[in-house]
C-alpha cells in the first residue's frame, strides 16, 4: 500500500543508502473462505431485486382410516397456509484503498494489481465471516452439548447426521472447526479422506468423510471450552445468499491526488431458509453463578456456596453455637426458602434461640 516516509541506511554515520522493495511479496494470512456458491450455500434465488420472498409450502395434513368404517371413504378437507420467507439484499461489504502514481513507479513489489488482489480477499474475507455469523445464529443448536474428543467426533457427527434425518432434512456439507479437523488427520486413510490441492482449490472441500465433503473453518472458535462451536452439519440448500452488485474496479483519483482506488464492492443478502435442516454442534456456555454467603452469627463457620443463577443453592448442615439453638437462615428479616431460584449475590443470617 502507500508510503509517506521510509528512513535510510547509514553506513559510518555518513554515507547513507535508499531504501527498495524486494520484488516479491510475503504471502497475507486469510481466513478460510468457507462459503462459496452452489457448494456451502445456493444462488438459486438470486434477483434483480432489492428483496424477495421464497414461498415455502407447508406440509398437507394426510389421513389413514379404515375403507370400512363409517365415512371412510370421505374426504376430510384442509386448507394450509404458506410461509413467506423474505431475503433482502441489506449487507454491503467494500474498500478502497489509495494507489499513489509515484509510489506505483518506484517500485517493484505491492503494485496496481497485487493491491487489487488484498483488496478483494480483505473484501471476501469480511463476507465470509458475515456468511457464518448468519448461518450459526439461524441454524438449530444440538441437544448434545459436551465437547467432542478425538475417540468419539464419528459417533458425535453421526448422532448429529440422524438428528437431521429424523427431522426429514439431508444433510450434504460439514464445517468443522480446526480442533475438529485436527482429530480427523489423525484418522487419515481411515476414516477420513483428504482431497488432493487442486480439488481443495476448485471446491474448497479438504477431504471426506463419511460420504460429506468436510470444510475447516478457522473463523469457528472452538477451544474445547465452554460456548465453543465445534461443526455445522447442514443441507446446503437451506442457506441462499443473493447477490445485487459484485464489482471490482480501478477508478482514478481524479482532483484528489496523482494515482487511482483499487475499489471492491459487493451487496448480497443472507436467509437460512430451513433452520430445520441446519445442524450447530457447541459446546454448552459457562453458567455464571452467583455467591450465596452464610453469616453464622457467632456460630460455627458454614462456607460460602457458589451457585448457577437460575439454580438453588442446597441447604448446609446446621451450624452449632455453645448455649443455643439453631433456628434456621434469614435473608434480611425473613426466613429464606431454599426453593428459591438465585438470582444474585445473597447472605444468608443464622438465627439463634438462646437455651
Amino acid at each position: 500500500m502507500a508510503f509517506d516516509y521510509l528512513n535510510p541506511v547509514r553506513y559510518d554515520a555518513i554515507a547513507s543508502v535508499d531504501a527498495r522493495f524486494a520484488p516479491i511479496l510475503e504471502k497475507n494470512l486469510w481466513k478460510d473462505a468457507t462459503f462459496r456458491p452452489g457448494v456451502t450455500f445456493t444462488t438459486k434465488y438470486s434477483v434483480k431485486a432489492g428483496q424477495i420472498f421464497v414461498r415455502r409450502l407447508r406440509k398437507v395434513q394426510a389421513n389413514q382410516k379404515t375403507a370400512t368404517n363409517a365415512g371412510g371413504l370421505d374426504f376430510a378437507h384442509t386448507h394450509t397456509a404458506d410461509d413467506l420467507i423474505p431475503i433482502v439484499l441489506d449487507q454491503v461489504f467494500d474498500a478502497s484503498e489509495k494507489i499513489y502514481e509515484v509510489v506505483e513507479q518506484a517500485r517493484e513489489s505491492g503494485q496496481g494489481a497485487q493491491i487489487m488482489e488484498v483488496v478483494v480477499n480483505s473484501v471476501n474475507e469480511k463476507f465470509q465471516a458475515y456468511a457464518l455469523t448468519v448461518l450459526l445464529a439461524n441454524g438449530q443448536t444440538d441437544a448434545d452439548v459436551a465437547a467432542v474428543a478425538a475417540n468419539d467426533y464419528e459417533t458425535r457427527i453421526v448422532a448429529t447426521r440422524k438428528a437431521l434425518r429424523d427431522n426429514g432434512a439431508n444433510p450434504d456439507t460439514l464445517i468443522v472447526s480446526t480442533r475438529i479437523y485436527g482429530f480427523m488427520l489423525a484418522d487419515t486413510g481411515k476414516k477420513y479422506f483428504p482431497n488432493a490441492n487442486e480439488e481443495i482449490m476448485r471446491t474448497g472441500a479438504y477431504g471426506r468423510f463419511l460420504g460429506y465433503p468436510v470444510y475447516e473453518s478457522n473463523l469457528l472458535t472452538d477451544t474445547g471450552s465452554n460456548g465453543s462451536t465445534e461443526y455445522i452439519l447442514y443441507d446446503h440448500e437451506a442457506y441462499s445468499i443473493i447477490y445485487a452488485l459484485d464489482t471490482v474496479r480501478m477508478v482514478d483519483a481524479g482532483k484528489d491526488f496523482v494515482g487511482s482506488y483499487a475499489q471492491a464492492q459487493m451487496v448480497a443478502g443472507f436467509k437460512v431458509t430451513l433452520p430445520e435442516a441446519v445442524m450447530i454442534k457447541r459446546i454448552a456456555a459457562a453458567v455464571p453463578t452467583v455467591a450465596v454467603t452464610f453469616d453464622s452469627d457467632g456460630g460455627s463457620a458454614v462456607s460460602t456456596a457458589n451457585v448457577a443463577i437460575g439454580a438453588k443453592v442446597t441447604k448446609p448442615a446446621n451450624p452449632t453455637k455453645a448455649g443455643n439453638t439453631f433456628v434456621g437462615w434469614n435473608l434480611g428479616n425473613l426466613p429464606y426458602d431454599f426453593n428459591t431460584p438465585v438470582t444474585q449475590a445473597i447472605t444468608l443470617k443464622a438465627i439463634w434461640q438462646a437455651t
